[in-house]
């Protein structure tokens, strides 16, 4: 049976994927590390710092846990990818569902059982460091009160064409709609592909890529059609224009569905930055270890002084929190806490029989680190009243 397209979900990009497995790799070991490694050190070396190390063990097993459970996903996500399959007669579609019985799910759908189609868009999360909008169809089966319907998704505008030009010419109905349905729960993916408000009969007449922005405009005048229902909005001259339309109660529902797909993107973007942050407060107390250690090496600096620890993670705290006080949440101090602590510890280990120089850095950094969750708050405070004022001129102008 010859094959007209094959659609196959995007893999993440290779660099992306090797960084998310090294580090999630790097946690679990460093997990793993923080749960043994204090009775180790505890037992060999007298040292009064180890004892405040202890602390760390129970971390150590959330750590190694959560992320012992996402590294198995990870890889299953990137090798078990969705398939889709167009065929003269049908289309067949193979989708993966981990926990399910049976993992593979393979569907045929002739187009004599479909009874319409529906485009709408969707944010792909793959397509590099900013999200983007790219199409796919809802193929729509009618079950006697309900709706069965499977999704495919597109990266590529040719890709599409094949589809709807096939579906078109099986005399399958073509429906768009400008609402993505991001966070639709069943009932309302129900009501979304049955509402004569949301689905805009259309045709496509040779491209995708060429007509989707005069589809999208028809929409527009399609959804907001002028009805005796209108509503208008009251302000300091009066009324307001008159918005088109078709009742407030569909307007509502359609700035809803807005504000999902825009907070989606936020959020993306907000645990994009939070990523970036911590790996960027790595770098910083690395570098600073060094310094601290040639210091010491040429007797500049006390090796057995804790305090120029406590200085630098007040001065890396302040940096930590300033970068990110467009989002600010008090989790982020013990997330401070824990990634700083979590990596001098390993240095620690590393270092405990290569040199005693650096080692006594190295616990006097740790023992200010672990000390620092009494003061944390001070920084993150100063930071967040900061934001808040900065917020406050901006609402201003």
């Amino acid at each position: 049976m010859h094959v007209i397209h094959e659609q196959i979900e995007q893999k993440i990009p290779p660099m992306k994927w090797a960084t998310q497995f090294a580090c999630n790799l790097s946690f679990i070991i460093i997990g793993i590390a923080t749960v043994f490694m204090p009775f180790y050190l505890v037992t060999t070396f007298d040292h009064s710092g180890f004892y405040f190390i202890l602390l760390l063990a129970p971390l150590g097993i959330w750590l190694a846990v959560s992320l012992g459970k996402q590294l198995p996903k990870l890889i299953w996500d990137n090798t078990h990818l969705d398939e889709a399959a167009l065929f003269q007669d049908q289309i067949r579609l193979v989708n993966w569902k981990k926990n399910a019985a049976q993992p593979r799910q393979e569907t045929s759908l002739s187009f004599s059982d479909i009874d319409y189609a529906v485009v709408t868009f969707y944010l792909s999360k793959h397509t590099g460091n900013n999200q983007a909008l790219y199409p796919q169809v809802i193929f729509v089966q009618k079950r006697h009160n309900r709706l069965a319907y499977h999704t495919v998704r597109f990266l590529d505008d040719d890709g599409i064409n094949h589809w709807l030009l096939t579906t078109q010419e099986k005399q399958i109905p073509l429906y768009f709609s400008a609402t993505m349905p991001v966070t639709f729960t069943e009932e309302e993916m129900q009501f979304f592909l049955q509402s004569d408000q949301e689905l805009m009969p259309f045709t496509l007449e040779k491209s995708w890529l060429v007509e989707d922005a005069k589809i999208v405009h028809a929409w527009d005048e399609f959804y907001y059609s002028e009805d005796d229902t209108d509503f208008q909005k009251e302000t300091e001259d009066g009324l307001s224009p008159q918005p088109k339309i078709l009742t407030k109660e569909n307007y509502e529902k359609k700035q809803e569905a807005m504000e999902q797909s825009e907070a989606a993107i936020k959020n993306s973007e907000k645990k994009k930055r939070l990523h970036q942050t911590d790996f960027i407060n790595i770098g910083y107390i690395l570098a600073t270890l060094f310094i601290l250690a040639v210091l010491a090496k040429l007797d500049i600096i006390n090796e057995y002084s804790s305090l120029y620890g406590h200085i630098l993670i007040v001065t890396l705290s302040f940096l930590y929190f300033n970068r990110l006080r467009e989002q600010l949440s008090a989790l982020y101090i013990i997330r401070f806490w824990i990634f700083s602590g979590a990596l001098l510890f390993v240095v620690g280990v590393i270092v405990a029989e290569i040199d005693d120089t650096i080692f006594e850095v190295t616990m006097n950094y740790l023992l200010a680190s672990l000390l620092s969750l009494a003061y944390l708050w001070i920084p993150f405070f100063i930071t967040n009243a900061l934001a808040k004022k900065d917020q406050q001129h901006t609402n201003e102008e």
